[in-house]
């Protein structure tokens, strides 16, 4: 299906400024300084299309020359190691080929021209032809039909014999004007002169809507959906990150570890238990585990007495609850003491707490609130109430000291607003 009456073709471009800095300068690298006499170099992958019988062949002919090859192995290459004048570097980085490059006496592009390379675009001859040294390719379909391109720049072979003859005949080419327009026709084919190109066949065969002769840049539209998928990725490898970090690392155990007090359980006047899991959004679900904590530390003698308090007021309040089932377990009604104001946040559940054990004459409590509640509260005690002791225990739902690879979504959002909230009341005064 044809899907346009005008097609345009353009193959792959260089970064020429890459070049252009490497002609300046003068430092070579030291794997490739150290090779005397002229170099035949190529760089790329040493793969299949790499026509080796003719490598071979070059080696013998060119003796008094070091053929160097740069890049990968991914064939079995013994024969062109059984040449003395071959040598290996291995793979490089791009940045750096420029200054390997500039030490070549000719760039070769030694392809087998069969079905495989009818479509292959050596980019490599305009890196050879930006540090201005002469190129000898063979017989390749792009290369003979960019032959109106590259001009006399680059030498096109079709046998063995050619291109050995043209590779000596271009070792001994010093023809300072020949190099300068060997740059310029690298230049020619840059990334830059691509894109001018394109937008200018863009600007001169698109029409806008309202029929305006408007010269779109669709340079600069291509630039910056470039910019714009670099700031997504960018923000997807951090959003990747930081899932990995909250999920899949111990960060958050650690963190909730740091919120929960763990004292030694003494003998006190009075326990005293904050029912809640201390969040913002407050459902109470833990009011159970508060109660089984308030029998479990009365059985064992720690205090008589037992102040409830919960949090905001629910249809039935999770207190009432609790005092019911410490009563059917055994605890004398008389020891078990409820809040009947609603405190809407820690702070205030401390004032109001305070104030009936200072009724009772309360020196010392066994606190019991919710494991990563217990930091907070303290502080909270602490700051408010510094005339009570208080003694701050494991209850029967605090985690393992171990720390956790991952944490539930539930006791993330418990860990998160606790800082936040700790922040808050240190920034207020409350703690």
């Amino acid at each position: 299906m044809k899907f346009s009456k005008r097609s345009f073709y353009f193959p792959p471009g260089i970064d020429f400024n890459k070049f252009e800095v490497a002609l300046k300068s003068g430092s070579n690298p030291k794997d490739i300084e150290n090779i005397s006499g002229k170099i035949i170099g190529y760089i790329g992958a040493l793969g299949r299309v790499l026509d080796q019988k003719l490598l071979c062949a070059l080696a013998d002919s060119c003796g008094d020359c070091t053929i160097v090859l740069i890049g990968p192995k991914y064939v079995d290459v013994h024969k062109l190691e059984s040449k003395k004048n071959v040598v290996f570097l291995g793979s490089k980085v791009h940045d750096k080929l420029p200054y390997y490059i500039k030490r070549f006496s000719v760039g070769i592009v030694p392809y087998i021209c069969n079905d495989f390379t009818e479509g292959v675009y050596p980019s490599k001859l305009n890196e050879y032809l930006a540090m201005g040294i002469p190129a000898v390719s063979t017989n390749l379909r792009e290369v003979r039909e960019s032959k109106d391109v590259y001009g006399d720049a680059v030498t096109i072979t079709s046998t063995v014999d050619e291109f050995i003859k043209a590779v000596k005949t271009a070792s001994k080419d010093n023809d300072i004007s020949i190099k300068e327009k060997r740059i310029e026709v690298a230049k020619s084919n840059s990334w830059e002169s691509r894109f001018t190109n394109i937008s200018k066949i863009l600007d001169e065969n698109l029409a806008l809507l309202d029929d305006s002769k408007h010269i779109f840049d669709w340079k600069d539209r291509f630039q910056g959906y470039f910019v714009f998928y670099r700031m997504f990725k960018k923000i997807f490898l951090i959003f990747t990150f930081a899932f990995i970090l909250f999920f899949y690392t111990p960060l958050f155990s650690l963190l909730g570890e740091n919120l929960i007090v763990r004292d030694t359980p003494i003998k006190s006047d009075a326990i005293v238990v904050f029912s809640g899991d201390g969040e913002v959004d407050y459902q109470n679900l833990s009011y159970q585990r508060r109660a089984l904590d308030a029998i479990n530390f009365y059985n064992m003698g720690y205090a008589k007495d037992i102040f409830l308090s919960s949090g905001r007021e629910q249809t039935i309040a999770d207190v009432d609850m609790i005092r019911l089932f410490l009563i059917d377990k055994g605890i004398p009604e008389k020891y078990i003491h409820i809040l009947d104001r609603y405190p809407n946040s820690t702070y205030q559940n401390v004032l109001l707490v305070n104030k009936n054990l200072e009724d009772y004459s309360i020196n010392s409590i066994l606190f019991i609130t919710a494991p990563y509640h217990s930091l907070r509260s303290v502080l909270t005690w602490e700051k408010n109430a510094p005339n009570i002791a208080v003694i701050t225990p494991e209850v029967v739902d605090s985690p393992v000291k171990k720390l956790q690879w991952g944490v539930e979504l539930d006791k993330m959002r418990i860990i998160a607003y606790e800082y936040v909230a700790i922040i808050h009341n240190w920034i207020i005064g409350r703690i």
